[in-house]
């Protein structure tokens, strides 16, 4: 479903957003070559997957005053997630006709027949849509890698639990651990309603395999969820999926 990605660019037209470094109603892409949304788009081949990098949106730093930076990054922000969620539920076939609510809980309440799931971080937005025909459930989340993965060790490791196979470095494991678990989380949470910490979630990793690295994750009553993690540094993806019966 990678051809969702030609939707987005169709309508990434963003009125009303002058201090965005461009005209109001000027063209503004979301860069979809960028190395997490081409990850994701492989780990996902499943579901409609939208997004990529709005870093062009942003003015120069120089261009900014200090103290509006952070509302022009915002604005960029939520108008990249809402251009990103509508183009993935469109190319996954679902109604468009506005940037899906939030529960209570805080969790997306997607169209009916439809699953899906968000992931931000920086300038980084990609969304994932799927039927509930081909799945029950998804996860997907994005990680920048840095030194601050080390700090990770004791919080995100459930007790003897490894670390996953030959990662380049040990913040690398530690992330890919975070990732991954982070996207078994959103994947759970709309089934269960159950909020679940880092050491209820057990991750087994099989050895790597053409780039990607594939584990599988168990949580609290007997759920067995399969998890794909992929590693185009300095990003970390990572998707799981609970397909649905007769789903692919």
């Amino acid at each position: 479903m990678s051809w969702c990605i030609s939707l987005y660019q169709s309508r990434a037209r963003i009125g009303g957003f002058p201090s965005l470094g461009g005209e109001s109603g000027a063209v503004m892409r979301i860069d979809d070559t960028h190395p997490a949304a081409v990850s994701m788009r492989a780990l996902l081949p499943s579901a409609c997957v939208a997004g990529g990098s709005f870093a062009s949106w942003l003015p120069k730093p120089q261009a900014v005053q200090g103290v509006d930076r952070r509302r022009v990054f915002s604005e960029a922000k939520a108008a990249a997630v809402r251009r990103t969620l509508i183009a993935a539920l469109e190319g996954a076939g679902a109604p468009a006709d506005d940037v899906p609510a939030r529960s209570e809980e805080g969790h997306r309440l997607w169209p009916d027949g439809y699953v899906g799931s968000v992931t931000h971080k920086g300038t980084v937005v990609i969304v994932a849509v799927a039927p509930r025909s081909n799945l029950l459930s998804l996860g997907i989340d994005v990680e920048f890698c840095s030194d601050d993965g080390c700090q990770l060790d004791g919080l995100v490791f459930a007790e003897d639990e490894e670390a996953p196979f030959d990662p380049p470095e040990e913040n690398v494991a530690h992330l890919m651990t975070l990732a991954a678990k982070e996207a078994v989380f959103k994947a759970c949470y709309p089934l269960r309603g159950q909020r679940l910490a880092f050491k209820d979630v057990r991750l087994t990793w099989e050895r790597p395999s053409n780039g990607a690295r594939a584990a599988t994750a168990e949580v609290p009553g007997g759920l067995v969820i399969p998890v794909r993690c992929s590693v185009p540094l300095p990003w970390i993806c990572s998707s799981a999926e609970i397909i649905a019966p007769g789903g692919v």
